[in-house]
């Protein structure tokens, strides 16, 4: 079994990607032997009301529901929230309910709130009632390579750091962080309910090799997979799983067991 907590499905703005509807997406990540990928909608994050990027997801899902067979992928849908646009609690509830959503994704540098806003604390009291697992990605593309209308930043770590503490019984997600030191401060703080990726960290060895550094200083229990599909090959992640640091018991734990709890009782 492996657990890709990076993926997404549909249209990105600003440029062209390649397998962005399940089956195709299926076919290239399941040849890596990949079992399981949370997945939520690229269109929700652009659309104004984010439930009608959230329901063209749940609508290409039930498709691919209806054709799935053995060996194809499973995905674990996860509901972009705007906890700045009216509503979004009605929302989120029925689709927890009713949708077969299992967590949520937030993108406050995309919807323009800050981590301290009343509708963030709001969306969080709510996520904890809900025990559902909160995924927050650093952004879709490298920072020097964003189209001029993408977003100019990303959350800051420090804002990440305090909502783990505030919420320590709620499990989050982080994707696509760049610094060693983030994950570092993660375990130094002594956060347990964080779960981070490796994705863009630098494996250069005798150079910048901050997968060694991961492994040595901070250790694999709280370390978990992603590709970033489809905004990045798959290829590069399984390379870095390949890392002589890395024993079988670890990646057992990257590529699954640390996260096994997020899976549904009939997806494990």
């Amino acid at each position: 079994m492996i657990i890709d907590t990076g993926g997404y499905l549909g249209e990105f703005p600003f440029r062209k990607l390649n397998r962005t509807d399940p089956f195709s997406l299926s076919d290239y990540a399941s040849g890596f032997g990949i079992t399981h990928m949370i997945v939520s909608s690229i269109e929700a994050v652009f659309f104004k009301d984010t439930k009608e990027g959230n329901d063209i997801l749940s609508d290409t899902l039930i498709r691919y529901a209806k054709e799935m067979k053995k060996g194809m992928l499973r995905y674990l849908p996860y509901y972009v929230v705007n906890p700045a646009y009216p509503g979004w609690e009605k929302d989120l509830t029925y689709a927890l309910k009713n949708e077969g959503f299992l967590g949520i994704d937030l993108f406050p540098k995309y919807h323009g709130y800050s981590f301290d806003s009343l509708c963030l604390k709001s969306f969080m009291d709510l996520a904890r009632r809900k025990k559902v697992p909160v995924r927050i990605c650093s952004g879709f593309e490298n920072i020097r390579q964003r189209c001029d209308l993408d977003a100019k930043c990303d959350p800051k770590e420090s804002e990440l750091l305090d909502m783990a503490k505030n919420y320590p019984d709620v499990l989050f997600i982080f994707n696509g962080f760049y610094s060693y030191d983030f994950l570092w401060q993660l375990e130094k703080s002594a956060i347990k309910n964080a779960y981070y990726d490796f994705s863009r960290l630098d494996v250069f060895p005798g150079v910048s090799d901050d997968m060694l550094r991961v492994i040595d200083n901070i250790g694999v229990d709280n370390l978990c997979f992603s590709t970033l599909s489809p905004f990045q090959y798959i290829e590069p992640q399984f390379i870095k799983m390949s890392h002589k640091a890395i024993s079988k018991s670890d990646r057992n734990k990257i590529l699954s067991s640390n996260l096994l709890k997020i899976l549904p009782g009939d997806m494990k």
